[in-house]
């Protein structure tokens, strides 16, 4: 992190010097020093990224800062992220940032309270987050009435405005997913490898391609994940290296072969225990890997084909014929610890 530079306003006051002095000077630095501040912005959708609403939410809030004396140390951007819960890449690291620079920053600035958290709770939990930090969470919309006794009632009617408006969209979603589910288009999140909109990602398309490829050219699962961090596919929301899970998910999604999956509910008014109804239809977007290669890629992972490997080792040469009786997987090659490495062959099961 570069160095931090800060402006100060002199504390010269005239008066007796007394033994609170010291103290007093200390107050007064530490408050002149606290002048920093951090700018958020944040769009909902893809569309609303190739516009100018991004730049002119920089600009309102560059020119607050800059009217209420502040110096913006860091500006944080949730491009076509939803803002419901706190639970986005942005509001992570500024808390992250704020905590490490705690004795510098003054505030966190957003334009509006639609651009934070559409929920309440959500919203007083990440304000008292900052808090802890001893930063504030000031909004735009709102810096005409700080100070004001009737703050904290404006302050919950506008959070409680924005949490409603969000609900009222989630109904009109419910209307508007089946009609846009029977036209083939995708209704939810994107997965890794597409963008918003279901337009191929340049970068991590060729990852999700790679990884369909390996795993029916027979390499195993912790092999493709050594492979496909070192390439740098990363996960979407919590930006850490693709897990044995997340592989799993992503390598049983018909979603890359160009079928739309969509659940809406459970059947039978939603009670306890019923079925999901899970529709599947033809996506109207390109898809990743061919219908045979998506196809081979379930045999394998369902063990209803023979992995074959690429290459064998002359220790390990019946690698990927024997299988276990007991739990019917393949069994695992392997050396012993002892100081000869001898060459094994088990299953997991140890049976």
């Amino acid at each position: 992190m570069p160095s931090l530079a800060y402006r100060g306003r002199d504390q010269a006051q005239g008066g007796k010097r007394g033994a609170g002095g010291g103290d007093m000077k200390k107050r007064s630095s530490k408050a002149a020093i606290k002048s920093g501040c951090v700018i958020v912005r944040r769009v909902s959708d893809a569309r609303q990224v190739q516009n100018d609403s991004l730049e002119d939410q920089e600009r309102r809030l560059n020119k607050w800062a800059a009217n209420e004396d502040l110096q913006v140390l860091a500006l944080y951007t949730d491009p076509g992220v939803t803002a419901k819960t706190m639970h986005r890449p942005a509001p992570q690291k500024v808390l992250a940032f704020c905590n490490a620079y705690r004795n510098k920053l003054a505030c966190v600035l957003f334009t509006d309270y639609s651009r934070t958290m559409r929920n309440t709770m959500h919203y007083y939990a990440y304000k008292y987050f900052l808090s802890e930090t001893g930063v504030k969470l000031r909004i735009e919309q709102l810096k005409e009435y700080e100070g004001a006794p009737q703050l904290p009632y404006i302050e919950g009617l506008f959070v409680n405005t924005a949490e409603a408006d969000n609900t009222e969209m989630a109904g009109l979603t419910k209307v508007i997913q089946p009609a846009r589910f029977q036209e083939g288009k995708r209704t939810c999140q994107p997965p890794l490898g597409y963008l918003n909109g279901m337009a191929i990602d340049p970068v991590k398309s060729p990852l999700i391609k790679l990884a369909f490829k390996s795993t029916a050219r027979g390499k195993t699962i912790s092999k493709i994940l050594e492979l496909l961090e070192k390439r740098g596919l990363r996960t979407r929301r919590s930006n850490k290296p693709v897990s044995r899970a997340d592989l799993h998910r992503i390598l049983r999604n018909p979603i890359y072969e160009g079928v739309n999956v969509v659940s809406f509910g459970r059947v039978a008014n939603k009670t306890e225990g019923a079925p999901m109804d899970v529709r599947q239809a033809p996506g109207n977007w390109t898809p990743l890997v061919d219908m045979s290669l998506f196809q081979k890629v379930q045999d394998l992972l369902q063990n209803k084909g023979r992995v074959v490997y690429e290459t064998r080792e002359e220790h390990f040469p019946l690698r990927g014929y024997l299988y276990c009786r007991a739990c019917g997987s393949f069994w695992a090659s392997g050396r012993s610890t002892s100081r000869r490495r001898s060459a094994l062959l088990r299953c997991a099961c140890r049976t």
